[in-house]
Order: C-alpha cells, then sequence, then structure tokens
C-alpha cells in the first residue's frame, strides 16, 4: 500500500487505528515544551529534519505532524513552514502551509540563511534591471545563476514582492 497521506479515502475503524498509531508514534518520540514552545523530536533526524518510517516509507515527521493537527492532506507541492526556525520542531501551533519561496523568504528575512545572496531589495533592483538588461547579463553582474533571474522575472520565486 503507498502511504501518501492519513486522510486518504473515508474515516474507517481501520484507518483511525492507523492514525492514533501514528500519533502515538509521534507522541513517544517528541519531547514537548511549555505552551507556546517548540516541541522536539528526538527520533531520527536526517540532514537536520526530523524522520520517521509510516508504513516502510521515510517521512518528514513535521508534514506528518501538520497532517494530523490539521485533518488533511498537504497540498501538491505545498511547504510546510515553521514559524520557529527549529528543524526537529513538530509543535503543530508553529507549522503552516506555504511554498518553497516562502521557506526562503522566511529564512532570509530571519537572517538564517547567511549564505543567501539575494534579499527583498536586490529582488526589487533585479525586476527593474529586467526593463534593459537581459538575464544574462544581470546574472554575471549579480553573480546569480541565469535561472534564478529566470524564476525571479517569472514570479516563480520572491512572488510576494
Amino acid at each position: 500500500m503507498s502511504w501518501t497521506t492519513i486522510w486518504d479515502g473515508p474515516l474507517t475503524v481501520k484507518s483511525l487505528a492507523r492514525i492514533q498509531s501514528i500519533t502515538a508514534a509521534i507522541h513517544r518520540k517528541t519531547r514537548k515544551g511549555e505552551r507556546g514552545e517548540c516541541w522536539i523530536w528526538t527520533g531520527t533526524v536526517v540532514k537536520g529534519f526530523g524522520k520517521m518510517t509510516v508504513e516502510g516509507r521515510q517521512l518528514y515527521v513535521h508534514r506528518v505532524a501538520w497532517e494530523l493537527a490539521n485533518r488533511e492532506k498537504i497540498p501538491e507541492g505545498a511547504s510546510i513552514l515553521r514559524s520557529c526556525s527549529n528543524l526537529t520542531c513538530v509543535n503543530p501551533d508553529h507549522l503552516s502551509l506555504g511554498c518553497q519561496g516562502d521557506i526562503m523568504s522566511s529564512l532570509v528575512a530571519r537572517d538564517k540563511w547567511p549564505a543567501a545572496k539575494l534579499t527583498r531589495e536586490k529582488v526589487l533592483q533585479i525586476r527593474e534591471k529586467l526593463k534593459f538588461m537581459t538575464q544574462k547579463q544581470i546574472a554575471k553582474e549579480e553573480g546569480l545563476n541565469v535561472a534564478t533571474i529566470g524564476r525571479i522575472k517569472r514570479r516563480e520565486s520572491w512572488k510576494e514582492i
């Protein structure tokens, strides 16, 4: 059986038992703080992110926690954002839906991504330059990849500005 979400199909006794089992597994390996604080995943961590095995598949715990808390499937292509920037946090109060661009913008805004080359101001400058320069010229001048300039131009990244 391919596990895509805990909310596929109607709720049955079997699916409720599976959801309760997944919930119990998360609670066993989570160290909860006081109200409003991070809930730290103490299980397996891969590249900073909590992971767990559900029905033979490795899943990110924060995504499972979001689905459990919201009782719905994460939309295709959506990401789960954390208000706390703690990659091992699974507190549903710290998790929200977003996209990859939202994650990057959030990290840059909070100075949690020191290697980031773009800021809001830089993106606005690039959009102005696109009126009279090619993507290749801008990429060379800014030390960026041409594909990055293209995504900014098409508003696939930094679409909020």
